[in-house]
């Protein structure tokens, strides 16, 4: 299933998510570009653009029905933050899940980033905030987003 708009060309896309990578690397999570490149070719890179212009990135596992989808990582550049471009990337990923019929999105983030207050304000639920033994001595919260409820819905789900 392919999600991500044909804007521009994949090798300048991944570029730019190179770029942004560097930029921010204190904030993101170690991700190969081996990975995003093998997610882009499977339509699990989406990209944002404002105004013809490329502004960020989402990078998540697989979509599933009745399943849970991951976000991998998602970055957008400091220049478009605050003005609705990752909020936008979001409900793009909402509605193919949505689409896709996926049960739950998760994520994890580092308890020391802005972006905590972001995936709040998105709705989503923080369900743990553990000590993971990363390299950069962090806590890490663990979200979750309930995109179709389930029957069989047990408290606690399945955060990992």
């Amino acid at each position: 299933m392919d999600f991500s708009p044909c804007y521009g060309h994949v090798s300048d896309q991944l570029r730019s998510i190179r770029l942004l990578m560097k930029e921010n690397y204190h904030a993101l999570g170690f991700l190969p570009m081996s990975r995003i490149e093998t997610q882009e070719r499977r339509g699990l890179v989406f990209h944002q653009y404002d105004n013809d212009e490329w502004m960020g990135y989402l990078v998540i596992g697989a979509i599933r029905a009745g399943g849970i989808t991951h976000i991998w990582q998602e970055c957008i550049d400091k220049t478009a933050r605050g003005y609705g471009s990752g909020t936008r990337l979001f409900y793009r990923l909402l509605d193919a899940c949505k689409q896709g019929y996926v049960h739950q999105i998760q994520l994890r983030c580092a308890e020391d980033l802005e972006s905590n207050l972001f995936w709040q304000a998105m709705g989503f639920e923080l369900v743990k905030s553990i000590d993971v033994g990363n390299t950069r001595k962090r806590r890490m919260n663990y979200y979750r987003f309930t995109v179709t409820p389930s029957l069989f819905d047990s408290e606690g789900g399945n955060c990992s």
